[in-house]
């Protein structure tokens, strides 16, 4: 569970990051590259990240703790 800030580790370079919540509504977005994201303003819950590098599209769930 992510608490406050959630660390990205890639390989690829990351162009664009997306949080959804599980109703598909935009939550947010971030298109510098960074590897970590201050989530400490999400409520508690799960969340659909998408991170966009060059080449790939990856989708991982993300639970967000108080």
């Amino acid at each position: 569970p992510v608490k406050d800030y959630l660390n990205i580790k890639s390989i690829h370079k990351i162009n664009k990051i997306e949080i959804y919540n599980l109703s598909g509504s935009l939550v947010y977005q971030n298109s510098e590259s960074s590897d970590v994201i201050d989530v400490s303003e999400l409520s508690k819950g799960v969340y659909l990240l998408v991170v966009y590098s060059d080449t790939k599209r990856s989708v991982k769930k993300m639970i967000k703790s108080n």
